[in-house]
């Protein structure tokens, strides 16, 4: 949908009603240390395609990252910065 991301199979989901994204490993939660296994990852393109999705879906009401606890909006500018 929006690029290349880690990895290149990952799934974006957009529930427009309730303004939800699902990143999947794209999104990281604001849990975690770090980006986790990025062996399969094109990191140069990552910032880009994390810009895109902000720019297609403007700002959720809440974020689920494919790995531990989502978040509410009001993290999502900290840990989208890119």
């Amino acid at each position: 949908m929006a690029g290349l991301d880690i990895p290149t199979d990952n799934i974006v989901i957009w529930f427009e009603k309730d303004r939800i994204l699902y990143g999947g490993c794209l999104v990281k939660s604001t849990e975690a240390i770090d980006l986790g296994y990025t062996k399969e990852a094109n990191l140069a393109e990552w910032p880009k395609t994390i810009k895109k999705i902000q720019n297609k879906f403007g700002t959720p009401a809440y974020i689920i990252p494919g790995h531990q606890a989502g978040t509410a909006i009001r993290r999502w500018s900290i840990h989208w910065n890119c």
